[in-house]
């Protein structure tokens, strides 16, 4: 009769065969560590050194202003996103790049009390509304001016905030995104390379204002707001009311040829509607009116955005109760 192995030979062999698998997987692992190591050391540790958006904790190695430059070009949202989430404030402004021209530190002065800025360059109506669920989260509101101009009185589904949010959620994240990956080599090219990159308009400033005009042509495809973001709108209202929170909406500055081209285009009424429908949702300070400010194309970097001077006199009017150059509904 055949010979049957013993139990020990048996569990001997398996043992020895375990071991033998282990190895041989301990080693796929070795290979593939040190396959990733070039990309951890070419990708990984710039993104952590640089930290262009602050979401590591640590401070980077390149200046805080080129930081923050180009964090800010790349994706404001997430910039803004990430110092709000470090340093809440109770009082905050929502909107796109013509609310994101206040600045802070101003309106603190005028209004006695720490303000955070979620507005963004090339914001939506739905990132605002995103972002200000995001604050009402995260801390006790007390104040919030939310900025709409008639420009941005659309439907979008552009919102950065969900993306923005997973990334802080997911260290992982930080270091495939996109927008993070970019804003570290424009800092790398800054800081050592002495390369900034050029955010200017390729064209000359009279040739980009008119570009910025022809933007309205499109908005008239688009608008206005539907329904659904009406009744978003009214959601913050009445979210505002029940927890005693201060909720008023800035109508920006814009230069008097915004408003020209707005007649041309045949949109008056649905201007006029505009206005109707914000001023009844809560009180609201409306600075898109014809006045010295909005007359003087020196008061403004492009049709819809005003310098910095500028955007001081409109965060007095509102922020002091002047309303020198706003019209308070």
């Amino acid at each position: 009769m055949p010979s049957v192995p013993s139990t020990a030979a048996v569990s001997g062999g398996g043992t020895a065969d375990a071991v033998a698998a282990g190895g041989a997987l301990w080693r796929v692992w070795l290979r593939l560590g040190l396959f990733l190591l070039p990309l951890a050391l070419l990708v990984g540790l710039p993104v952590y050194l640089v930290n262009a958006y602050g979401l590591f904790p640590r401070a980077s190695i390149v200046s805080e202003a080129v930081r923050v430059e180009n964090a800010a070009r790349v994706n404001q949202a997430l910039l803004a996103l990430v110092s709000f989430t470090h340093d809440p404030q109770p009082n905050i402004l929502l909107g796109d790049s013509q609310m994101a021209h206040f600045k802070v530190a101003e309106i603190e002065g005028l209004a006695g009390q720490p303000f955070s800025n979620l507005s963004y360059g090339g914001g939506t109506l739905a990132e605002a509304i995103t972002s200000f669920w995001y604050a009402a989260r995260t801390v006790p509101l007390q104040r919030v001016y939310f900025g709409v101009s008639f420009y941005t009185f659309i439907d979008s589904s552009r919102n950065r905030i969900a993306e923005a949010e997973h990334l802080l959620d997911s260290p992982l994240a930080r270091f495939a995104s996109g927008d993070v990956l970019e804003a570290t080599w424009n800092d790398i090219l800054a800081q050592f390379l002495h390369h900034a990159v050029d955010y200017r308009p390729a064209v000359d400033a009279a040739t980009f204002w008119q570009q910025q005009l022809g933007e309205l042509v499109r908005r008239k495809q688009s608008y206005p707001a539907s329904p659904q973001t009406l009744r978003e709108l009214e959601e913050i209202v009445s979210y505002c009311r029940m927890h005693g929170i201060a909720l008023a909406f800035v109508i920006p500055p814009q230069h008097q040829d915004v408003r020209d081209r707005i007649a041309q285009l045949g949109m008056q009424q649905q201007y006029r509607a505009f206005k109707a429908t914000v001023t009844a949702l809560a009180p609201t300070y409306d600075c898109d009116v014809p006045n010295p400010i909005t007359r003087d194309a020196g008061n403004f970097q492009d049709p819809f955005h005003t310098t910095a001077r500028a955007a001081t006199l409109i965060a007095q009017s509102i922020w002091s109760d002047r309303h020198a150059w706003c019209e308070a509904h």
